[in-house]
């Protein structure tokens, strides 16, 4: 599979490309590869950063149920 584009990303995110690019500012999107300004995500690294942030987040919840 090809790697996606930044607009790629996003759609597949459902987030607008401005967004996709603060995750990226802030440290919190999945590995990319930069060249010059063109930005562009491997789909085995997308799905990787969805597996650890849908883990990361039924951890709060079982937190939330059961705290301590």
């Amino acid at each position: 599979m090809q790697n996606l584009t930044l607009k790629e990303f996003a759609d597949k995110q459902k987030v607008s490309v401005v967004t996709a690019r603060r995750w990226i500012n802030a440290g919190i999107a999945p590995p990319h590869i930069r060249c010059g300004r063109t930005i562009r995500f491997r789909p085995q690294d997308i799905e990787a950063w969805e597996t650890e942030r849908i883990q990361e987040q039924v951890r709060i919840a079982r937190d939330r149920r059961y705290p301590g």
